[in-house]
């Protein structure tokens, strides 16, 4: 019965972890209007010019690594106020934090204190991103991960 429970406890934690880390969309990848194409009025798949502050800002992924890493780390040793806090507001307006307070202990409790073994920044635009990452459990591991920055600091957004 012990044995039982203990997998029902780690099927919904694992359940409960991919809601708080999953991957998601918010619908906007269907969007085709740009800050280049205003209008939307390019064939889909038609190379265009990011404004140069965006080209600029896109080869600095050092923060948005950080970011990423810091919320893991804080994600996996139980520090739910600091996790939280870098949750996207949209993601904070989704989950309280007694919720997410409870996600992250058991994270902690289950799996200990992970850190990101890899990680690659798969697209970045403006203040939209795309990370791949690897803690060293499959199912853990988070591919195409959405961040947004807001107010100059990268939040995870993928609620």
């Amino acid at each position: 019965m012990q044995r039982i429970t203990r997998h029902a406890t780690t099927a919904a934690l694992a359940a409960a972890l991919l809601l708080a880390t999953g991957c998601s969309s918010d619908g906007d990848d269907d969007k085709r209007a740009t800050t280049a194409d205003p209008g939307g009025r390019l064939p889909a798949g038609a190379p265009t010019a990011p404004p140069a502050s965006q080209a600029a800002a896109a080869t600095d992924t050092a923060p948005l690594e950080a970011a990423v890493r810091t919320y893991t780390a804080k994600m996996f040793t139980g520090d739910a106020a600091s996790a939280y806090a870098i949750l996207s507001t949209r993601c904070q307006g989704k989950t309280t934090t007694t919720e997410y307070g409870a996600v992250v202990a058991q994270a902690k409790k289950v799996y200990g204190a992970l850190t990101v073994k890899s990680i690659k920044v798969d697209e970045m635009n403006g203040d939209r991103a795309r990370v791949t990452y690897s803690v060293g459990v499959p199912t853990l591991d988070r591919t195409a991960q959405t961040w947004t920055r807001e107010a100059g600091t990268w939040r995870w957004d993928g609620c």
